[in-house]
């Protein structure tokens, strides 16, 4: 089993009730054991700005899945919970990312592993950092509070009630 990092964020609607379906639906895979879950944070938007604040955490499972098999099962979750592809880096319902898979690297066309944003985003690092502060980024060999300091990301990250 691998340990696997998910991201999780919405800004539509019930936001937190979007994440609730998301880890309830991730716990229901087969294959797939969460063992860790981050604080939920509310955050400013990222890459377009004009748009609600989102809602973001990190979870962490164990997965007997392959990558590709996991990124399948998780478009699939997306889209049984109503997510509508719109604009990128736009408001979603719901959007589950892959951040870490244990310390593989990974490129496809469908996905990168880790994902290439993380350095660039705090409603990942902060939660990450919450979660696995020893843990060192497998492209980067830096670890998560190092990315945290060096980030250029200066969009407000703040526990959410």
């Amino acid at each position: 089993m691998e340990k696997v990092f998910l991201g999780l964020g919405s800004n539509i609607g019930n936001r937190a009730g979007y994440i609730k379906k998301a880890i309830k639906g991730i716990s229901l895979i087969k294959g797939i054991n969460i063992i860790a879950r981050s604080s939920l944070y509310e955050t400013e938007p990222w890459g377009l700005k004009n748009q609600r604040k989102f809602l973001n955490c990190v979870i962490v499972c164990l997965s007997k899945l392959k990558p590709y098999d996991l990124f399948r099962n998780l478009r699939k979750l997306e889209q049984n919970i109503g997510r509508k592809r719109r604009v990128k880096w736009g408001p979603r319902e719901i959007d589950i990312d892959i951040l870490f898979f244990g310390n593989r690297k990974i490129k496809t066309i469908n996905y990168t592993i880790p994902h290439p944003m993380i350095a660039t985003r705090n409603f990942v690092l902060v939660p990450l950092v919450e979660l696995f502060p020893s843990f060192v980024h497998p492209v980067l060999k830096i670890k998560l509070p190092d990315l945290l300091k060096k980030s250029n990301d200066y969009g407000k990250v703040e526990i959410y009630n």
